[in-house]
């Protein structure tokens, strides 16, 4: 049952490096495509709004492909799981200090559920990993 989360998770890491990417060139050429999806109205900002909304979006998706594509598979599923789950965690704050939108949008749930179940997933197949491999972690090694 394991054998599966082992051949599973570098292929996960990669795929989602690749969703990521995706992501940086989509908010870096037409942030405006992805953010009327929720509602924002990206046009509407002024330049330096624009230029923050791009820097933010844009950056912290490459990072985040960066850290799939290159780094050891146990590290990047660390960082999927933080990326995802604190992606989650704000959503969250954010829905209890502002109230949910009357309206409700549709995708706005989809992409928290879909944030949550890649951050458990995640943490699924780094739990696992080092078992299928039939070596358990040095608890006094630093070494992800």
């Amino acid at each position: 049952m394991t054998e599966w989360k082992a051949a599973a998770a570098p292929w996960y890491v990669r795929l989602l490096g690749g969703i990521f990417g995706v992501i940086a060139i989509v908010m870096i050429v037409s942030p405006q495509s992805k953010m009327m999806e929720d509602g924002v109205d990206f046009d509407r900002f002024p330049v330096a709004g624009k230029a923050e909304v791009r820097a933010w979006y844009f950056g912290t998706a490459l990072l985040a492909a960066w850290v799939c594509l290159v780094s050891e598979t146990a590290f990047a599923l660390q960082a999927i799981a933080v990326i995802l789950g604190g992606f989650a965690a704000a959503r969250v704050v954010g829905y209890s200090i502002d109230g949910v939108d009357e309206n409700g949008s549709r995708h706005q749930h989809a992409v928290f559920v879909v944030e949550v179940i890649g951050c458990g997933l995640a943490l699924i197949l780094f739990e696992t990993r080092p078992l299928v491999q039939g070596k358990r972690p040095d608890p006094n090694s630093k070494r992800l």
